[in-house]
């Protein structure tokens, strides 16, 4: 079976249905706040909540390598940038020499 690109990006006002219709799917709530979404060939097929880490994807596909994309876009959007990020990480500031 070939391999489908998969595109990442965050989700839109207009992509609300097609969120909520991968968490029916997958038997999961509804994910709240701004959210990541993959497509495979235009369709949604997996989506991550960036406060929380909360995941949906489509049961009927594999989906596994584009949650994994998502877990790790999430991370790097950076921990400071979440306001429930309780591991927050200090990074020395660069100066120029």
């Amino acid at each position: 079976m070939p391999i489908s690109p998969i595109t990442l990006r965050p989700a839109m006002p207009d992509d609300a249905s097609a969120i909520s219709y991968l968490a029916e799917l997958d038997s999961r709530p509804a994910l709240r706040g701004p959210v990541l979404l993959a497509e495979a060939r235009g369709r949604p097929i997996a989506a991550i909540a960036v406060r929380d880490g909360a995941v949906v994807a489509d049961p009927f596909r594999r989906t596994a390598a584009a949650v994994a994309l998502l877990r790790t876009q999430r991370d790097l959007l950076g921990r400071e940038e979440r306001p429930d990020a309780a591991h927050r990480v200090a990074y020395p500031r660069l100066r120029a020499a």
